[in-house]
């Protein structure tokens, strides 16, 4: 009886020691599942820091070739954006902040904004906002593909708390059709907001 039941121990711990090897070296892992090699991972992810990763937004990365096209590496995290913005900054200054565009400007009464970021040459490119106390704000027009500065930083321009604002102007010289860039909203010399958009040739 003592040498069944040995055999049986015997038996369970190898079984279990072969299920454990066939999972941990067989089976493929899914996304953030922890890996050794791009071989440990299922089709299409990749061993990243030790972590099987897709490239998409949040997924961990050394460089940019870790991330999918057009996405970058920040802070080892792939991001839509070229850098950390300062998330806890922007919900103290503002109710809310966009990107619009307007394909005209009004002299009587305010521009219809279209809230899409494709614009054409002839567009106006608007930034539409309310903050919620008196701030001082500049923004920056980048090409973070080309790693290009179009609209240098501009000296701080003060913004009423409690008001909403509008501020509309043509697309800047250096804008090429058929490019991406980045509208960087800066408070305090901190960027607050980052909003990508794209210029096409019609």
């Amino acid at each position: 009886m003592k040498k069944f039941i040995i055999g049986l121990v015997s038996t369970l711990f190898i079984l279990i020691f072969a299920i454990f090897v066939f999972y941990n070296f067989t089976q493929k892992k899914a996304e953030g599942e922890n890996c050794k090699t791009d071989q440990n991972c299922q089709s299409g992810l990749k061993c990243v820091m030790n972590v099987c990763s897709s490239g998409k937004p949040t997924s961990p990365c050394l460089s940019e070739k870790d991330c999918l096209e057009g996405l970058f590496c920040v802070k080892n995290k792939c991001s839509e954006v070229s850098e950390e913005i300062d998330g806890k900054l922007f919900r103290e200054s503002f109710a809310f902040l966009r990107l619009a565009k307007a394909t005209e400007m009004p002299t009587d009464r305010p521009p219809e904004l279209q809230a899409i970021r494709i614009f054409s040459l002839r567009d106006y490119l608007c930034l539409e906002g309310e903050p919620l106390k008196d701030i001082k704000m500049a923004f920056e027009i980048y090409n973070p593909y080309d790693k290009v500065v179009i609209v240098s930083k501009e000296v701080p321009k003060e913004q009423k708390g409690g008001f909403r604002f509008i501020d509309c102007k043509p697309l800047p010289l250096g804008i090429v059709p058929g490019k991406k860039y980045e509208y960087k909203v800066y408070v305090e010399d901190k960027v607050v907001a980052i909003f990508p958009f794209e210029v096409i040739e019609k």
